[in-house]
């Protein structure tokens, strides 16, 4: 690991320079465009253009607010998948309702090596494992913290606002805790 001194230039843009070696790598000539990804964690993710476009072109997005019909996400996920999506992304402009979770959790355990990486109440994240090289552990790791805060936020919510349905909610979280927590044994 480097350290790097962020330096002032003009009146308020701080800058921090690129490791030399990082962009030999990747390739980087002046001009060229990188990528900024701020993290859940705090992180900023730096990214050499095409791996960037790369990245954002494998996710797939499937806005649960628009699947009234009942079965119409689960159509979608399965459609996805058939067509060789690897990252699907189910999300809600408020919290993903009750049935649409029910649908998500129901068709992963019947499609081989699609399972949940990520679950907050507006945004669920679907991976397909079937090539064990594209999961991180550090990803994985910050995936599993990210899904424990998540039941533990919701359990203290549901405890002060006396919220049983949300309390059931963070109750039925844990199995995609432990099947992400089996998926970082190698």
């Amino acid at each position: 690991m480097e350290s790097r001194k962020v330096q002032k230039v003009g009146y308020s843009t701080m800058t921090v320079s690129l490791p030399s070696e990082w962009v030999k790598q990747n390739n980087i000539k002046l001009g060229d465009l990188i990528f900024l990804m701020p993290e859940r964690d705090g992180t900023l993710k730096i990214l050499p253009s095409e791996i960037a476009q790369k990245e954002e072109a494998e996710e797939y997005i499937i806005n649960a607010d628009a699947c009234d019909e009942k079965g119409m996400l689960e159509r979608i996920i399965v459609g996805s998948y058939i067509l060789g999506r690897d990252v699907i992304r189910v999300t809600s402009s408020s919290r993903i309702r009750k049935a649409h979770v029910d649908e998500i959790r129901r068709i992963v355990r019947k499609l081989i090596g699609l399972g949940i990486l990520e679950e907050t109440p507006n945004n669920i994240l679907l991976q397909c494992s079937v090539d064990p090289a594209k999961f991180k552990l550090n990803m994985l790791i910050r995936r599993l913290s990210l899904i424990a805060s998540t039941i533990f936020s919701e359990a203290m919510q549901a405890f002060l606002e006396k919220n049983y349905s949300l309390a059931n909610e963070a109750i039925s979280r844990p199995p995609q805790f432990y099947e992400l927590f089996e998926a970082t044994k190698f």
